[in-house]
């Protein structure tokens, strides 16, 4: 890539090399200041004949408290991945990110521990699990008109094929779980289909990872996908808390290199750790329109994390509009670390609204909130005239109250207040007060 920058008539031109994974999404970041003005900046990119797609390599866990060898299967691992990576990165509408074959090995370990689980449901060999008699994975994979007991339908599932054309998921009986090494390929198989779906005019859209294993096995396990990110993400198996097991061991250096550049990039990258922002990306799925994403800087990498979601026919009350210059900012609302990293904006008739995000296992996301009417009332976000964190029984934790303003023709107008405290086992907010007082001039100012 080459930058240009223009001093008047003078130009400045810097050059950048990079080798980069083919299969990947790759971001580009430009950092500046605000002289000079930046006019244009121009990317080249080149595909060597001789280079092999490159994939993420495997990481080698410990053994296991009995001697387990939980790496006998990195091999199928990496080949299936690659296999149906290379398959799905070049249909039409490819995914935006391939599957990494570490989350899938983390699966195998929290599925059957590679086929050495004590009293697993048959392990070995079907050590994904795809088999599993409770599971429709197979029967649809093989549209072999199998009927649900529990839901009487058949299991008959739909995928664009490589052209773009809706057909029924079929493998004509080829997909089995009769090997270890056929579980994985099936598996791997199993859990692009769960990333997967088609709109209403009949193009594919992809969904995150952590949301497709999170319905591997059944829609909505969240506590699945926890167990499967504490392994892929941290290195360690958190199910027992009493004894969870280190698997492998996170580990930071800096690599010696001939190219100051790179060395100056890892730099510039550790003084900017944490740096915030945030951005409108319009969005490709179905009847979004745009969604308001938090950027942080996180390693040498940056996290995005969805925050507000505008839909096409406007039905989000809670969202923040492009032309309300929304703002993050850092603050103690849960009596010391891990801090919030609070959203700030306006709604389409601009009351105020703010997000909540705190740090998990899985990185940032957004702290949930239950309203006056309890469970079934959830929200995303506060939305009020105004809104304020006030730590009302000074136990370090801040709760919040909403405030609206009601006017009356007959009456003295108005402020209701709605307040919600932080349920730490829950991780979440709650309503559990509503008082109002009577607005004076000055309240409505």
């Amino acid at each position: 890539s080459v930058i240009k920058k223009f001093f008047g008539s003078e130009t400045s031109e810097k050059t950048f090399e990079e080798n980069l994974e083919v299969q990947k999404l790759h971001y580009v970041e430009i950092w500046s200041d605000k002289t000079p003005t930046a006019e244009f900046v121009s990317f080249k990119l080149e595909v060597s004949a001789e280079t092999e797609p490159i994939q993420t390599a495997i990481k080698t866990y410990n053994p296991g408290p009995s001697g387990q060898n939980y790496n006998q299967y990195n091999n199928d691992i990496e080949e299936s991945v690659q296999e149906w990576n290379n398959k799905f990165l070049l249909q039409k509408y490819p995914p935006p990110e391939p599957l990494d074959p570490n989350l899938v090995k983390a699966m195998i370990y929290i599925e059957t521990g590679m086929g050495q689980n004590e009293g697993a449901n048959e392990p070995y060999p079907d050590i994904m699990q795809v088999g599993d008699i409770r599971n429709p994975a197979i029967h649809t994979l093989n549209n072999d008109g199998w009927v649900s007991p529990i839901t009487k339908k058949v299991a008959r599932e739909y995928e664009l094929n490589a052209e773009g054309a809706q057909e029924v998921l079929d493998y004509h009986g080829e997909s089995n779980a009769a090997k270890p090494e056929q579980s994985i390929y099936w598996g791997v198989r199993w859990l692009y289909h769960k990333a997967q779906g088609i709109t209403d005019s009949g193009k594919r859209y992809w969904r995150p990872w952590n949301e497709a294993v999170r319905n591997y096995n059944s829609e909505g396990n969240t506590k699945y996908e926890k167990e499967v990110y504490d392994v892929y993400k941290n290195g360690i198996d958190n199910r027992n808390k009493k004894n969870p097991v280190k698997l492998w061991i996170i580990i930071f250096f800096l690599l010696a290199c001939g190219v100051a550049g790179s060395a100056l990039f890892g730099i510039q990258r550790y003084n900017n750790q944490g740096k915030m922002w945030l951005t409108f990306e319009d969005s490709k799925e179905y009847r979004v329109d745009y969604v308001l994403t938090l950027h942080r800087i996180k390693g040498l990498g940056v996290e995005h994390i969805p925050v507000s979601t505008e839909y096409t026919n406007g039905g989000n009350m809670f969202a923040i509009v492009k032309s309300a210059t929304p703002q993050e900012r850092i603050e103690d609302l849960f009596g010391g670390e891990p801090y919030a990293v609070v959203v700030t904006g306006e709604d389409i008739i601009g009351d105020l609204v703010k997000y909540v995000l705190k740090e998990t296992g899985n990185g940032l996301a957004l702290v949930p909130i239950v309203g006056e009417y309890g469970e079934g009332d959830d929200n995303d976000a506060f939305d009020a005239n105004d809104i304020s964190f006030i730590d009302i029984d000074n136990d370090g934790v801040m709760e919040v109250k909403e405030s609206e303003y009601l006017a009356y023709e007959n009456a003295p107008d108005e402020i209701w207040h709605l307040w919600y405290k932080y349920d730490n086992s829950a991780g979440r907010y709650e309503f559990f007060r509503k008082d109002k007082e009577i607005a004076d001039e000055w309240d409505v100012e």
